[in-house]
């Protein structure tokens, strides 16, 4: 099962458009531990791209638990 490495972009967080394509967004819920790839779009609507990534983790809602308390991360996937 491929887990995920998170990597942060050169010079630090910044914002959605400055993240390439390529590199996978994943939010984690820092209350119980699930861990979910986040689409661009829906992400990008969801904020309106006003705050840099390391505050967009923390607007996210948890689908199992319900809570305001994540991460959003940037990385890839590796064996």
């Amino acid at each position: 099962m491929p887990r995920f490495i998170e990597r942060m972009p050169t010079g630090g967080y910044g914002y959605l458009s400055t993240v390439p394509s390529h590199v996978k967004l994943v939010a984690e819920c820092l209350a119980c531990g699930v861990q979910r790839e986040m689409d661009r779009a829906a992400l990008n609507k969801a904020v309106r791209g006003l705050e840099g990534i390391s505050e967009m983790g923390k607007r996210l809602r948890c689908e199992a638990c319900g809570r305001k308390n994540g991460k959003l991360m940037t990385g890839y996937y590796a064996e």
